[in-house]
């Protein structure tokens, strides 16, 4: 007469089978994810335009002849030409082909791996030569506060140093 009734619709109190199916394919891991947490956007809509720009800007479009070239362990950005869609890709790891088709393998903080599509997408690569740079002054900046040659001073405090004093022997050459 009733019809058993699992754990789970009992618990989400769901009687839709689509519902249940949904929420299945959600817990799963398998459901629709959260656009703007991804950082999806789309060409086509244009509230995005100015978080597109600010998503590309330190990207560079690759073309279409130069897809294959593209080296591993670099960051990657694509639009799909017939959704309009620009989302991350994430970090490359080796071309493939299977099927007559070319990917792309990537990963996300190597945990995710996934492979893109080559045909039909807008390739965008990030240049870290910049990023390293500042991650090298960064790292410079630290080791000479930790060794004490660089003090932090508020913008209310006035300095009562004089502007020989804040070089060092290293930094600092007699003439």
């Amino acid at each position: 007469m009733f019809k058993p009734v699992s754990l789970k619709t009992t618990l989400l109190g769901l009687q839709d089978t689509t519902a249940i199916e949904g929420e299945k394919k959600i817990m799963s891991g398998g459901g629709e994810s959260d656009k703007k947490k991804l950082n999806v956007y789309n060409i086509n809509n244009e509230e995005d335009g100015e978080s597109i720009k600010k998503a590309l800007g330190k990207y560079t479009r690759i073309e279409d002849r130069h897809i294959d070239l593209i080296p591993s362990n670099c960051y990657l950005r694509y639009i799909c030409k017939e959704t309009g869609e620009c989302k991350y890709g994430g970090k490359v790891l080796k071309h493939l082909e299977k099927n007559n088709e070319k990917y792309i393998l990537v990963t996300r903080y190597h945990k995710y791996f996934f492979s893109i599509r080559k045909r039909n997408r807008i390739f965008f690569v990030r240049d870290d030569e910049e990023g390293k740079l500042e991650h090298e002054e960064k790292i410079t900046v630290y080791r000479l506060f930790k060794a004490g040659k660089l003090k932090l001073v508020n913008d209310e405090e006035e300095c009562t140093m004089e502007p020989c004093q804040y070089f060092d022997e290293y930094f600092y050459e007699e003439s």
